[in-house]
């Protein structure tokens, strides 16, 4: 039982305790959706029609292509799969990009995020809706800025959203895409970490460049404000903390937010870990998660990226998350994570394909706090079996027997990335532990993951 202070009854940011004691949220991330998917288009040119492709009779499957981004079908059948597994959701927690990995102009993006709100909320239309501003829902895509005024593209998101994110979180997500908002389960603070990205157009232009839209000093006034009147916080963004697990030659493709932004965040989460429940994430594409640790080495947070919906870059089957939880400590009871076989989907139809279950993170991982987390990486370092689980649950049990080819580099780099969020840890970590004792699968060349991964984070950029 959360007990509150007295005087808390008459504060804005403290919390009002939902009556039911168990919850469920759906999670959904990178749906990427294409107006121009085509089923008469081009596979190596994102689904679309061109001008040669004019007389194409259609080839493409009707739900997508592992090729290209999501045509809408797909969508309304996961968002059908998702109302089976939870019916009635007190949270979607929608951790942005929604828009496609190729060019489009403001209209195009202001129409897709109206029409893929409407969506979800046509099947979810009780729930509370989170949505969080992605790098590829800008226009163009990477584009933000550091600016005191309102930004106009902002105030229109906001019209959007504004039965959400409330008047409270106006000022803020108008000038800076982020904002606050006080639920029955909990403080959400749901942030816009595009801005830090590595790939923003914008980043030169900063007018404050050690806190761009000041969104560092709200992240811990309110972390500080909630830690004296003992409120539960929860943490939405996009870009994560930490480095994208798949090895890449080029560091910065890995590192996607820069050192000093990143520090700074890891920085905030070590401090405030008492006050944290949730943190969610998405962005990579790939099911995965991160151990914070402090400066003793303990783990004491964690968090999760989910998996795309989008099936781009061949990196992934579409998924979404169920979590269940408790709605009076909000303590995580389990994350399981669904998916579709796009290949199954496109042959039989949305009548003869339904969502398979994947996995039960508490099942696989002993626990979904820090400690067990943590544990559970370790095990992996030294154990093939439990390493190569982990990589089939990283690409959604998509093409297995190429995603688990990965030399001694590229497992090492895995489980550091997904141990330290600290980046001068992780060089550490891959200094030390480039030779782990997890089994290498013999005939492995190690070429495949680079190749998909530095095409996933090249065109990510557009």
């Amino acid at each position: 039982m959360l007990f509150l202070p007295l005087f808390c009854l008459t504060l804005a940011i403290c919390p009002v305790l939902a009556a039911e004691s168990t919850g469920q949220f759906l999670h959904i991330t990178d749906l990427h959706i294409d107006p121009k998917y085509d089923l008469g288009g081009n596979a190596q040119k994102w689904c679309h029609r061109t001008t040669a492709d004019k007389n194409n009779s259609p080839k493409l499957g009707p739900f997508g292509d592992h090729n290209c981004d999501s045509p809408m079908a797909l969508l309304e059948f996961m968002l059908k799969e998702a109302k089976v597994q939870a019916p009635n959701p007190n949270l979607i927690i929608w951790t942005g990009d929604s828009l496609p990995h190729n060019k489009y102009d403001e209209k195009v993006l202001l129409d897709l995020l109206k029409e893929v709100t409407g969506a979800i909320t046509s099947h979810f239309p009780n729930a509370v809706l989170l949505p969080v501003v992605g790098n590829h829902d800008s226009a163009p895509a990477n584009s933000f800025v550091d600016h005191p005024a309102k930004q106009p593209i902002y105030e229109k998101m906001f019209k959007l959203w504004e039965q959400w994110i409330g008047q409270d979180g106006m000022e803020t997500f108008s000038r800076g895409g982020y904002y606050r908002v006080q639920t029955a389960d909990g403080l959400f603070l749901v942030l816009n970490t595009n801005i830090y990205y590595e790939s923003n157009k914008r980043k030169n232009d900063f007018v404050e460049p050690e806190d761009p839209s000041g969104q560092f000093d709200f992240l811990q006034f309110e972390l500080e404000k909630a830690r004296q009147f003992g409120v539960p916080v929860h943490i939405l963004g996009h870009v994560p903390p930490g480095a994208f697990e798949k090895y890449s030659l080029d560091k910065l493709q890995m590192e996607q937010i820069p050192a000093k932004y990143n520090q700074r965040l890891v920085n905030l989460i070590t401090e405030y870990a008492p006050e944290i429940r949730w943190m969610f994430f998405g962005h990579y594409h790939t099911d995965t998660f991160r151990v914070v640790k402090n400066s003793d080495g303990k783990a004491v947070q964690r968090f999760f990226a989910a998996p795309a919906l989008t099936p781009a870059f061949q990196m992934n089957n579409p998924a979404f998350r169920v979590a269940d939880y408790n709605r009076q400590t909000l303590e995580l009871d389990d994350i399981k994570t669904f998916y579709v076989e796009l290949d199954e989907l496109n042959k039989n139809g949305a009548g003869e394909t339904r969502a398979k279950f994947e996995y039960s993170m508490r099942e696989t991982y002993g626990g979904l706090d820090a400690q067990s987390l943590d544990a559970y990486i370790q095990k992996a370092k030294t154990n093939g079996t439990i390493f190569d689980a982990l990589i089939r649950h990283n690409h959604v049990m998509y093409n297995n027997g190429n995603n688990l080819r990965l030399n001694a580099t590229q497992r090492a780099f895995h489980l550091c990335a997904l141990e330290f969020v600290d980046l001068t840890l992780l060089e550490q970590c891959m200094d030390n532990n480039t030779q782990l004792s997890v089994a290498i699968r013999p005939g492995n060349n190690g070429l495949t993951m680079p190749i998909l991964v530095a095409l996933f984070l090249l065109l990510a950029q557009f």
